[in-house]
């Protein structure tokens, strides 16, 4: 014939063939063992001896030599990749685009390394490729590990990993308390995770367990980092019922020193629960402590408050003479003049010290205070002195307080005073 136009037989044919296939991959992917083709009885023969029934039973018998070698390959094919015994790599990519190759989740093993493979392969060029194009299955490749160390999906290459989805690019899901959901091994990036969503997530961990970690990073030089181009982008956000961040206390010296060179911007924490900043990178470099159990705390201003005057009523009236001492309660602001509450815990709990002018007022002879944490009576400084009946004296302070916010004033020198204790702000 001069017209190049196919025969409509074959293509007839080759639709035939095509259904065949399709076939077959089904009972392979369910994996449904295939039994030979009855024989052809005598009734069918008239059939079969016609032109379209001897292509059919053309294309039946090729889709049999097909399924045997399929079957000759499934522990390849199962595994999610074909050999030279299995449907063909172009087959199963083919099928999967066009819809035709049945299936909850696809997914396609091939090195792309044959020249005839490389176009069929145009569209998922990596190694390990996974789509489902059913419309039920949310997953193009599911990997699920339900032995001891197992592994649900191991990538490795440039990009270890690879998902993109509008929901979760890549989950792996592991139902031994040892084996491993998802692990990623590269030269650059084990997992990356990349969310193009407003709100997006690029990487998500989540741990189940009581004392479960949802992301674990260890790195011979980062175990995590957190990176953010965005306009006023957070590079890091932790969150948690227990506490949003904790500082492994691995560090014994203070401040920390590992024998090696520390980064400017490092903040550890030593065994003692101490919180150290480093300002100058070195061997151990510069550090400044930022808190911890012997430090103040944070200073909060307050409006200024009387919390003790010994000329009121309450709560412990009367002046104070050389050789007493007295303790008194520095939390409530007081009235000047009854002593009666005004206002309660001025000074919070867990204050460690406050920010006070202490006054002497009505001097008697000459003599000094000391306001020690309450419950201490020991002198090795004074507060404020006077020198000479009749004195109003003030001077500004900071003083600590026991954790009951207390003080205990201690009075020397052989004279008397009655004393005010005005709070300007505390620590904690």
């Amino acid at each position: 014939m001069s017209d190049l136009t196919p025969d409509a037989t074959v293509i007839d044919l080759q639709q035939q063939i095509d259904l065949l296939r399709a076939e077959v991959e089904l009972l392979r992917h369910r994996h449904v063992e295939l039994t030979p083709a009855p024989a052809v009885d005598s009734v069918d023969a008239p059939r079969s001896s016609t032109r379209r029934g001897v292509l059919k039973l053309a294309g039946a018998t090729a889709a049999g030599a097909l399924a045997s070698a399929a079957l000759a390959g499934r522990a390849a094919a199962d595994t999610g990749y074909t050999t030279g015994g299995s449907i063909s790599v172009g087959d199963v990519v083919r099928q999967q685009l066009n819809g035709s190759r049945p299936g909850e989740a696809g997914f396609l093993f091939a090195t792309v390394s044959t020249p005839a493979l490389t176009s069929n392969l145009a569209t998922f060029p990596s190694a390990l490729a996974g789509w489902s194009l059913d419309g039920v299955t949310e997953a193009g490749v599911h990997g699920v590990s339900d032995t001891a160390n197992g592994k649900g999906v191991v990538g490795e290459g440039e990009i270890g990993v690879y998902g993109a989805s509008n929901t979760t690019g890549v989950a792996g899901v592991s139902t031994t308390l040892t084996s491993t959901g998802v692990s990623g091994s590269a030269g650059r990036y084990g997992v990356t995770g990349e969310a193009m969503a407003t709100g997006g997530v690029g990487v998500r961990g989540a741990a189940l367990g009581d004392e479960g970690i949802g992301v674990y990073g260890n790195g011979g030089y980062l175990g995590v980092r957190g990176y953010t181009e965005a306009t006023n982008g957070i590079g890091g956000s932790f969150a948690g019922r227990a506490g949003a961040l904790q500082v492994s206390t691995w560090l014994i010296g203070a401040p920390p020193d590992r024998g090696i060179a520390f980064e400017p911007g490092v903040i550890e924490a030593d065994a003692q629960g101490d919180l150290w900043f480093c300002y100058k990178g070195g061997n151990p470099g510069n550090w400044r402590k930022i808190t911890g159990r012997s430090t103040a705390g944070a200073f909060h201003a307050v409006s200024p408050g009387r919390v003790y005057d010994s000329r009121a009523a309450a709560p412990s009236p009367g002046a104070i003479a050389s050789e007493q001492s007295r303790t008194i309660s520095v939390a409530d602001k007081r009235d000047p003049g009854t002593g009666a509450v005004t206002l309660a815990d001025l000074v919070p709990a867990g204050a460690t010290a406050i920010a006070a002018n202490v006054t002497i007022v009505s001097t008697d002879g000459a003599g000094f205070l000391v306001c020690n944490p309450g419950g201490i009576t020991t002198v090795d400084a004074s507060t404020i002195n006077w020198s000479a009946p009749g004195q109003s004296l003030a001077n500004g302070v900071i003083l600590a307080l026991d954790d009951q916010r207390r003080l205990t004033i201690v009075a020397g020198g052989g004279g008397a005073t009655h004393v005010l204790i005005d709070v300007t702000g505390y620590f904690r």
